[in-house]
């Protein structure tokens, strides 16, 4: 029986006395995966859509938004999942959930977001609409986007830009290699005659010019 534990005889040389092996280290363990269970859960569910609620106060305007959104998962599918509290609420995700029940899908991926206080929910609802302000386009490199999409025959308008956006942003590079100054030419100098030694060129350099 004493076999299994004899790796630890140099610690423990009696073998009379109980068996304690790293006591401490077996309750920081327990400790440890208390904290991992404890954290917040991002696990996706998937939801009859009819579960789901609006938040009635969603201060975002957006229904005219839905038929480009339909579009979008249409082309996409319904990839990105919606914030949700477990009594159904939406925190984010009201546009494509509307998108959604306007193309007849019957469930949607769902994210609970329970650990929130209701404020913080309220001001993710805020955050998460107004985050996308922050940033903007380097329009050089969009138009190098667009231009690469435009060639493979994609879609310009499931990039989410408007059409008169999307022919600005197209002719950049050209009105940038219009505009391109060219380069000068080098224009070569007129040779010189060699002088013939009594101080007067033997060419005069009026006749030279001209011809």
């Amino acid at each position: 029986m004493l076999s299994q534990y004899s790796q630890y005889s140099e610690l423990r040389p009696d073998p009379c006395e109980p068996i304690c092996l790293l006591t401490n280290e077996i309750a920081d363990c327990y400790l440890v995966g208390s904290m991992i269970t404890s954290a917040p859960s991002t696990e996706v569910q998937t939801w009859p859509i009819d579960k789901l609620v609006f938040y009635a106060r969603n201060p975002r305007k957006n229904d005219a938004a839905v038929d480009r959104m339909c579009s979008s998962i249409r082309e996409f599918g319904f990839k990105i999942p919606v914030l949700a509290r477990s009594d159904g609420e939406v925190v984010d995700g009201h546009l494509r959930l509307k998108a959604a029940r306007k193309l007849g899908i019957a469930e949607v991926p769902v994210i609970l977001c329970d650990e929130w206080t209701e404020a913080q929910v309220k001001a993710f609802r805020l955050l998460v609409n107004r985050s996308v302000t922050w940033a903007d386009f380097d329009e050089e490199l969009l138009a190098l986007e667009l231009q690469d999409l435009n060639a493979s025959d994609f879609d310009l308008s499931l990039t989410g830009f408007d059409p008169r956006e999307i022919d600005g942003l197209l002719a950049i590079p050209e009105e940038e290699e219009a505009n391109a100054a060219p380069p000068v030419p080098e224009s070569p100098c007129p040779e010189v005659p060699p002088s013939s030694g009594n101080g007067q060129d033997s060419v005069p350099l009026a006749t030279m010019l001209v011809q």
